[in-house]
């Protein structure tokens, strides 16, 4: 009798149908991993719309906004200078004295032939002000005609100290009103007469207003605003 169960158990097919709890299982595995899948899908989407949102609103606000640029004040040989409100003084007095006379002088020392280059050269000291101010003068007293016309060659030099009469803000910049004297050369290219080379000096006290302005401008932060000579 044994041995018949056993050779039927034998004789038995196996059944071609899957399990059902392992249907199940496979079916819970996949939902499962779907899941996961879906959640970390919706966790980049989430990420990529945020970088997204951020990074139009920077175009939107770099497009709208103009850029804003630092400056920083330095020498010729790389040091950084603090950069001074244009309504307190920059320099010492006496840098300033300094500053005014070596710029006068120049201003004064021009010739016939290479007048217009120095005065370039020579107008970077002044203010738009000043400058106007300055070809005014020349104009009204003969004097850039004559050096014209009569070829001279001026010259200026100080004949004493100068020193600082007054201290103020001219329309919200600090000034400095310097008085000095100074000797105005002028030399004929021409000879005269007696075949000679004629000289003309003149004395001055000149009363110069130097105020504070950028330094992109005049690299010491200075400009002649006002020159009154006597």
């Amino acid at each position: 009798m044994r041995c018949r169960l056993g050779n039927f158990k034998r004789m038995q097919k196996p059944n071609p149908w899957p399990n059902v709890e392992d249907v199940i299982a496979t079916k819970l595995r996949e939902r499962a991993f779907a899941n996961v899948r879906l959640h970390y899908i919706s966790i980049l989407m989430v990420m990529v719309l945020v970088v997204a949102t951020a990074s139009c609103i920077g175009t939107v606000a770099l497009w709208v906004k103009p850029p804003q640029y630092g400056y920083i004040l330095t020498e010729d040989d790389g040091r950084i200078l603090p950069l001074v409100p244009l309504d307190r003084p920059n320099h010492e007095d006496q840098y300033v004295i300094d500053w005014t006379i070596d710029a006068m002088t120049r201003l004064h020392s021009i010739d016939y032939i290479n007048y217009r280059t120095q005065l370039q050269e020579a107008r970077h000291s002044l203010t738009t002000m000043g400058w106007k101010s300055y070809q005014d003068a020349m104009r009204l007293s003969g004097n850039f005609k004559a050096i014209i016309g009569n070829q001279f060659v001026t010259t200026a030099v100080p004949i004493g100290p100068g020193r600082i009469i007054k201290t103020g803000n001219v329309m919200g910049r600090y000034a400095w009103k310097v008085e000095f004297p100074m000797l105005i050369s002028y030399r004929a290219s021409r000879k005269d007469l007696k075949d000679a080379l004629k000289v003309t000096n003149q004395e001055q006290t000149v009363a110069v207003t130097v105020i504070r302005v950028p330094e992109y401008l005049n690299k010491h932060g200075l400009g002649i605003r006002a020159i009154v000579a006597e």
